[in-house]
């Protein structure tokens, strides 16, 4: 099948603002969101004391599913993100298909404004949780119509904030914790065995790995082929303390059959004084998701405004503002983030059967990684990361066969009719794609890739 593929010349692309800092705080802000609050407490329900191990193995597994966009990070760069990276390794068809299927994932933005609505009606019951979700994506839209730099701070003091919260927890926490939590020989130790342990592990690998979306930014970067590279490695020790620390402290500090099942904030109440329990809950509970939507708006905005730009949606979508902002992109995210909101759509399941989708058609990203060596050979002799083409093919064959493993959970985890309706709506956007492609409306009107 002809995919769209031609001959890519690579020039320098036009320099950006993001330090390293700022990038960091993206790809940290991005990875710990509301998961390291809500899913600790099932997870020890799944398998006891072990809980921490799994959030190991998991850290691990996400490395595997991360690595091929550090990897292909660490060669070129790319003006819009994910999109590009195929745009320019798979062909124009796929790319175009690829950014039409993230449109409905726009919903996902809702959930963490609904799960901050969540905490802050339980410290104030009288307020309408609708109304305050509402409120923090309008915010949060807003914020982004001033550009990529008021973006970036924003994220770097909510990122510093969601540190010292959870740290917080972590240091208090952690000396209070029972040695148990670490004897392999008790029977709440992996109490549901190997399979368990997995089980916990595949849960939470979907909130070990979301880093490796900081490719999305290498437009903005001031230097992408090494700051991009280096936020990703740097945010996978700080992510696995945090996640590691919260569910030590998490199980070991409460009776198993008090902390099995619930939220963080149990074990919170027990750790931390009145104050610190209040930073924690402003810091680290509210800065997890706040961090996750700000940086969820960024990277869908980068991508759509650049796919809008090549003809892929219509044209009045690639209009910018005067601070740069794609100001109908944002538009849109915020339309289609509101529905469920508005119309109290249980947004959880219509996330659910979103990943799936999302995870199939991360399948063409694997294409992508396995043309870099043959599609652009200097670029990858120049990256940091380069090893012989064997040894690549074999690593990228494994972080497939995670990738493989992560879809057929999806798939156990929502059933059959969800599957179909992901694959009907995956085939909607091929044909999308297609059609779009004929009409003659797309055109690259910037490149998708520059060499530094």
């Amino acid at each position: 099948m002809d995919t769209g593929e031609k001959k890519i010349v690579l020039q320098p692309g036009p320099s950006g603002t993001l330090g390293k800092k700022e990038l960091l705080m993206l790809a940290v802000g991005q990875t710990i969101g509301a998961g390291v609050i809500s899913l600790i407490g099932p997870g020890i329900a799944t398998t006891g004391h072990s809980v921490w191990l799994s959030y190991v193995l998991a850290m691990v597994f996400g490395l595997f599913l991360a690595l091929p966009y550090l990897l292909m990070a660490s060669s070129l760069r790319f003006n819009g993100g994910i999109y590009s990276v195929i745009h320019a390794l798979v062909g124009e068809r796929l790319a175009g298909a690829y950014l039409v299927g993230q449109i409905p994932g726009f919903v996902g933005v809702a959930s963490f404004c609904i799960s901050l609505s969540n905490y802050v009606v339980s410290v104030f019951p009288d307020m309408n949780p609708r109304l305050v979700s509402f409120g923090v994506l309008t915010l949060f839209v807003l914020f982004h119509c001033f550009g990529i730099n008021v973006m970036a701070k924003l994220q770097n003091y909510m990122g510093y904030a969601l540190i010292i919260g959870l740290c917080t927890f972590i240091v208090i926490g952690l000396p209070k914790v029972d040695p148990v939590v670490f004897n392999t020989a008790t029977d709440t130790f992996m109490t549901n065995g190997m399979d368990g342990l997995i089980t916990a592990m595949f849960s939470f690998s979907y909130s070990t790995y979301g880093y490796y979306l900081t490719i999305n930014f290498g437009k903005d970067a001031k230097n992408a082929r090494r700051d991009v590279p280096w936020a990703m490695m740097m945010a996978i020790p700080i992510i696995t303390f945090i996640y590691v620390g919260c569910a030590l402290v998490g199980v070991g500090v409460i009776p198993l059959e008090v902390s099995s099942g619930q939220p963080l904030t149990f074990a919170a109440r027990e750790v931390l004084p009145g104050f610190l329990f209040v930073v924690f809950m402003v810091c680290g509970v509210g800065g997890a998701l706040l961090t996750t939507l700000n940086s969820s708006i960024a990277y869908r905005s980068v991508m759509t405004a650049k796919g809008a730009e090549d003809g892929w949606l219509p044209q009045f979508f690639a209009k910018r503002n005067r601070y740069g902002a794609p100001i109908f992109v944002l538009l849109l995210i915020y339309a289609v983030a509101s529905l469920p909101i508005i119309f109290n759509f249980p947004v959880n399941k219509v996330t659910n059967n979103i990943n799936l989708f999302y995870s199939m058609l991360t399948f063409i990203t694997f294409i992508a990684f396995f043309k870099l060596p043959t599609k652009f050979p200097e670029a990858w002799a120049r990256s940091r990361f380069h090893m012989p083409n064997g040894c690549y093919y074999i690593m990228i064959s494994i972080c497939l066969c995670a990738q493989i493993a992560v879809f057929i959970m999806s798939i156990r985890s929502i059933g059959p009719t969800a599957a179909t309706v992901s694959i009907v709506a995956m085939l909607a956007a091929f044909i999308y794609g297609i059609l779009r492609h004929k009409s003659g409306k797309t055109q690259e009107k910037e490149a998708n890739v520059w060499s530094d």
